[in-house]
């Protein structure tokens, strides 16, 4: 059996088949070169015997494959444009949208390996040392925050258009008949615990400052409006200003009822007027 300086051939006694070794496998250095397995590089490694048939070490087309790898050639491949021509570094910076560092691109594609490994390394750092500039700020800001929060709970005041909503509160519930009036802001604060987001008033739920200023403006416009009310029920019965009872029940339904005024007085506030309108007759002040 002949071999040419290529080529190497055993013969197995045992089963008179030759098999044909790649020279690069004969001399490799590494054990896995010197057993059975196939490695990457060698055309051909199979038993020359006619019964079996050879193994194929060709790729198996990948349509796939193809075209993710084409995708990307132009940018990434050793032999494409990307490695070293200036059409290719264009390519990949408009592709990327970073066309004002260009000359920048450009730049470090003229590098060594060495050059880019110590350049990156470096750029790495910096964008460590702006991160931890940025997270410092970020927690002075928090910080910043949260003292004005607490500032603004303790100086908090319902605006014009929250207080405007807290006297009609109080107005609606003066004409509206309830077992006492005395405590009328209180019966107010508890409708507005219960109805405290169709009122945009949530802070009355969760911060008890809000809550406490709230009942304390209510309970302090809560004598006022009483007090004008008064004098109101005192003025239909009395005098040249006295009115029907209908009459005066209308002008109190228009003026405090919310938040629609009903088109017909209902019974049950036409029967409280009557109740105040009598009180000044009997010498007591609606409480």
């Amino acid at each position: 059996m002949s071999a040419n300086h290529n080529n190497h051939f055993v013969c197995n006694p045992s089963t008179r088949r030759s098999i044909h070794i790649p020279a690069a496998m004969r001399f490799s250095p590494y054990p896995q070169a010197r057993s059975r397995t196939p490695f990457f590089g060698s055309a051909t490694f199979g038993v020359h015997d006619e019964n079996i048939p050879p193994v194929s070490r060709t790729r198996t087309p990948s349509p796939e494959l193809d075209n993710v790898r084409g995708d990307f050639r132009e940018y990434i491949s050793p032999a494409g444009a990307y490695s070293g021509s200036q059409h290719g570094i264009n390519a990949l910076v408009d592709k990327m949208g970073i066309s004002t560092h260009r000359e920048e691109v450009h730049g470090f594609a003229a590098l060594s390996l060495q050059e880019m490994m110590i350049q990156m390394y470096a750029s790495n750092l910096a964008k460590a040392d702006a991160i931890e500039a940025i997270k410092t700020s970020l927690v002075k800001i928090l910080m910043r925050l949260e003292h004005l929060e607490k500032l603004n709970q303790e100086n908090w005041k319902p605006s014009e258009i929250q207080q405007t909503l807290l006297k009609g509160l109080l107005g609606h519930f003066l004409v509206k008949p309830i077992e006492s009036y005395a405590r009328l802001y209180s019966r107010v604060g508890t409708f507005i615990y219960r109805k405290a987001e169709w009122l945009h008033l949530g802070l009355y739920l969760t911060d008890p400052i809000v809550r406490v200023t709230i009942d304390t403006y209510l309970s302090n416009q809560c004598k006022e409006i009483k007090s004008n009310f008064r004098k109101q029920i005192v003025a239909s019965v009395t005098g040249n200003t006295k009115k029907p009872l209908e009459l005066f029940t209308r002008d109190m339904v228009n003026k405090y009822h919310l938040p629609i005024v009903p088109h017909a007085i209902p019974q049950d506030i036409m029967a409280a007027m009557r109740y105040f309108a009598k009180l000044p007759e009997l010498g007591h002040k609606p409480q």
